[in-house]
């Protein structure tokens, strides 16, 4: 309270039922004419139902993300997998036949079976870090690496609906952009924003997604970019509205961007939407690298006009 500014903050007490209740609390400074500060005046507002509806949609939300990815990852694992029992049954077919097999042959072999292995592996812990999703558990984690893990999870799916993602993170390479937060539910952002991708880009030649990771001292960007048809001015206001969507009847709940927008104000962040009919349509993800949750994100410098194209 030193700089004079309110502070909000989530925090779980205990009522006198010895329950776990979650509350939304705002602590504020009282000062005189003078500005001297005379005291700290607080207000707290009981959340904790809001929390729990909340929390069973994300659960459903990431249900039907996994029940759009089983069928993609499947093929996906299908694949390497493939690959390995190929080189292996090569290997046996030499051995049987010429009872040795050339060392060159086989450190190429192995190279490529351990490349499949590593596919697969990869696959395997991004479906068990976005498993996670539920859990409101905070770690330090490296938010490049989090979202080459959710496109790398979705890309093969997508690549059959014609979509190129296109993924620019040099920036964040010799940069290591750490944050604090939820792996599995900022993927949960990544991932929504990629689906909501494909669906606007349907009828469009060239379908194209990209993906710019922008970090600075205190923040990093990640700006989606797609090609597709736009949001016209009379709906792009409600996109983060819960259960308002620009989708036929029955291509969506309606329920992506808006548990999107409250996973970012969980983690201090926030998220940007620019879009104009046939013009395609750009989200930016802003997130601080070095805060600790349920505080303020200072204000962006940065607009969506000045990034590049």
């Amino acid at each position: 309270m030193q700089k004079r500014r309110t502070l909000k903050y989530e925090e779980t007490l205990r009522n006198s039922k010895n329950e776990e209740r979650i509350f939304r609390s705002l602590k504020f400074p009282f000062e005189t004419s003078d500005g001297d500060l005379i005291g700290i005046g607080g207000l707290s507002f009981d959340i904790t139902e809001e929390r729990l509806l909340e929390a069973q949609s994300y659960h459903n939300a990431k249900l039907a993300s996994i029940g759009e990815l089983a069928a993609g990852v499947g093929h996906e694992i299908n694949n390497p997998l493939a690959l390995i029992k190929g080189h292996l049954d090569i290997i046996r077919k030499k051995m049987q036949r010429d009872g040795a097999f050339d060392l060159k042959d086989a450190l190429e072999t192995f190279e490529k079976i351990d490349s499949a292995v590593g596919r697969v592996t990869r696959i395997v812990n991004g479906l068990k870090n976005f498993s996670r999703a539920d859990s409101r558990e905070t770690t330090n984690f490296n938010l490049c690496e989090a979202l080459e893990e959710a496109i790398d999870m979705v890309e093969s799916i997508h690549a059959y609906d014609d979509l190129m993602i296109d993924l620019d993170n040099q920036h964040c390479k010799n940069n290591k952009c750490f944050i604090l937060g939820n792996r599995g539910r900022l993927q949960q952002v990544f991932i929504n924003l990629i689906n909501n991708a494909r669906d606007a880009t349907l009828n469009q030649k060239n379908r194209t997604l990209s993906i710019l990771v922008l970090p600075s001292e205190n923040e990093v960007s990640i700006v989606f970019r797609d090609n597709g048809i736009g949001i016209s001015e009379d709906k792009i206001h409600r996109v983060f509205d819960p259960f308002f969507t620009t989708k036929e009847l029955g291509k969506g709940t309606g329920l992506g961007l808006s548990i999107s927008h409250s996973i970012m104000h969980d983690h201090n962040g926030d998220i940007e939407v620019q879009s104009k009919p046939g013009q395609g349509a750009t989200f930016k993800l802003i997130l601080p690298l070095k805060c600790t949750l349920n505080f303020n994100l200072p204000e962006v410098d940065t607009d969506l006009e000045s990034l590049p194209h």
